[in-house]
């Protein structure tokens, strides 16, 4: 989904480079993958090239310049259009010079929008502009506009200056806690798309930014449209397929298992061999591979439906473990079997429940 002049745009890989860790920045692109994910079918976000944070869809490509200030004094046009000098007396683009460079020189035929995203709000002279999150530049009072026209217009001799698609974002991420927040985002997110909580919110968004920092860490140039894509970016499938193998490896059934037994079992002296042959069957797992290609067996049957259609869950058990039972090494009980096919359905409805 990259545009096609892609290569043609000044990259900057100056902080990927001068970093090689992660920074607020970072954790800002992943925050907007949660506010992205519901309102188109494919993107790709690039972590730390052209910009700090790009997403790019079907049609429409997103740059962010990240912004983050530790008082709580607002963002001036002065300060986003401040040029300064670089060691060898050449000038170094503005803030959003640097952006109006980018939208300047992208497709023509693509829909391209830039923004200055920060933790403070953008105000000039005595007005503050707090009535929007997302601000665009075009629609601020005629004086703040003139001011940034003329600022850009020096910047770029020549060029008519067009004030359409840039926007100053502010976030309310915090900047003290930025994890926190991610973390609640994600939660928050789970709920409302997934209809259930996450169980280890913590592990997911470890793994998520473990491979952004790959990403954004990533400093060779490349002529290759894919390979920029592969090395620094993030698509919505491979984010789907982080999510789905954290739900897969959380899920682990147990919880679901006992519970069931405590339910299910009214005789004492059965709902106790049950606990005790579902607490073996548990400290086996994790060593004894002969039970791997039993445990497959099972999933196959579920996630196939093989099961007949009205079962319950006891009938379901009873024909899982006469479905095994060729496989079965000798040391292990019948009732064991049956409580390691309880465990496969119930991690199998926990992953279920999690989406």
């Amino acid at each position: 989904m990259l545009p096609s002049n892609y290569l043609q745009l000044p990259i900057d890989l100056s902080g990927s480079m001068a970093k090689n860790r992660f920074r607020w920045e970072m954790l800002w692109g992943i925050y907007r993958i949660f506010d992205l994910y519901n309102t188109t079918e494919d993107f790709v976000v690039i972590f730390d090239c052209v910009c700090d944070v790009e997403i790019f869809t079907d049609s429409n490509d997103f740059y962010y310049q990240i912004k983050s200030k530790k008082e709580t004094k607002a963002y001036t046009a002065g300060a986003l259009c401040k040029t300064e000098k670089a060691q060898d007396e050449s000038t170094l683009p503005s803030i959003l010079g640097k952006l109006y460079r980018i939208k300047a020189t992208s497709d023509p035929h693509r829909s391209v929008c830039v923004a200055v995203v920060a933790n403070v709000g953008f105000s000039h002279q005595k007005k503050e502009y707090t009535d929007l999150l997302e601000q665009p530049l075009v629609e601020i009072d005629d004086t703040a506009k003139e001011y940034i026209i003329k600022a850009l217009t020096a910047e770029f001799a020549g060029q008519e200056i067009n004030l359409e698609n840039i926007y100053f974002i502010r976030t309310f991420m915090d900047l003290a806690n930025p994890q926190e927040s991610v973390i609640g985002k994600m939660v928050t997110w789970f709920v409302d798309n997934k209809g259930c909580e996450i169980k280890n919110p913590k592990a997911l968004f470890l793994t998520i930014t473990d491979v952004v920092k790959e990403k954004a860490s990533y400093e060779w140039r490349s002529s290759d449209l894919t390979e920029i894509e592969k090395k620094k970016g993030l698509t919505k499938r491979q984010f789907d397929q982080i999510v789905v193998l954290h739900t897969q490896n959380a899920a682990d059934g147990i919880a679901l298992s006992k519970q069931w037994i405590k339910d299910n079992y009214s005789d004492f002296i059965e709902r106790i061999d049950a606990l005790r042959d579902l607490s073996s069957i548990v400290q086996y797992l994790p060593t004894d591979e002969r039970l791997r290609p039993i445990i497959d067996t099972m999933k196959d049957a579920l996630n196939e439906k093989q099961i007949p259609r009205g079962y319950d869950t006891f009938q379901t058990i009873d024909f899982l473990q006469s479905l095994v039972q060729k496989q079965v090494p000798n040391d292990y009980s019948e009732n064991q079997i049956r409580m390691l096919a309880l465990i496969t359905i119930k991690q199998l409805e926990e992953i279920v429940c999690q989406f």
